[in-house]
C-alpha cells in the first residue's frame, strides 16, 4: 500500500493503520509524508519491515523499486 498521509489528519493515519498492521497478514506500507515526527507510533513497525517511510516529496521511482525489492524478495 503506498500512502499519501500529508492528505489526512495525522490521527486518523496513525489510528489506522496501527489498527491495520496489528491484524495478519500484515501488509508492506509505503508512506510518503513531510511530517514524519507525526507519525512516530508507526515507526516502530519499520523495524519489522513492514512499513517504509520516506520524506515528501518522493519520485515516482522511489517507490517503485521499494516495491520491486519487496516482491523480489517474496514478500
Amino acid at each position: 500500500m503506498v500512502l499519501l498521509a500529508d492528505d489526512f489528519d495525522p490521527g486518523d493515519v496513525v489510528a489506522g493503520l496501527l489498527g491495520m498492521l496489528a491484524r495478519p497478514p500484515t501488509p508492506f506500507v509505503i508512506i510518503v509524508t513531510s511530517a514524519r515526527r507525526q507519525l512516530e507510533p508507526i515507526a516502530l513497525f519499520e523495524q519489522a519491515d513492514s512499513v517504509v517511510i520516506i520524506p515528501r516529496p518522493a519520485w515516482g521511482w522511489t517507490i517503485v523499486d521499494l516495491l520491486r525489492g519487496r516482491r523480489r524478495r517474496g514478500d
